[in-house]
């Protein structure tokens, strides 16, 4: 079973222009470790609850009743592993993930 899945952005600096604070990149709707319907939402330039500047924003979204372990990554920064559950349509993850600009390779 997959159980580790990697996004990788092409062109990052150049979708933070076209990508204001609240304003998501969407992974497609994929399948990892037995549970359909994932889904990556990367805020480049942070979502509407992000308070740091140059902070970007992560998140996973699973149908309700999954339960799993998370880790995510960007770049070089990682955060987890968590436990979590989907208990409805809101995402996983953090307003507050890392400086995006010193991610950038």
């Amino acid at each position: 079973a997959v159980n580790k899945v990697c996004w990788k952005i092409q062109n990052i600096s150049r979708h933070l222009k076209h990508y204001p604070r609240g304003f998501s990149m969407c992974s497609q709707l994929f399948t990892a470790a037995g549970i359909r319907d994932i889904l990556l939402d990367f805020y480049p330039n942070g979502s509407s609850n992000t308070t740091k500047d140059g902070y970007c924003a992560f998140y996973i979204r699973c149908p309700e009743g999954v339960s799993m372990i998370v880790t995510l990554f960007v770049g070089k920064v990682r955060k987890g592993p968590i436990k979590t559950t989907f208990d409805n349509l809101t995402g996983k993850g953090l307003p507050d993930f890392c400086p995006l600009q010193e991610e950038i390779n």
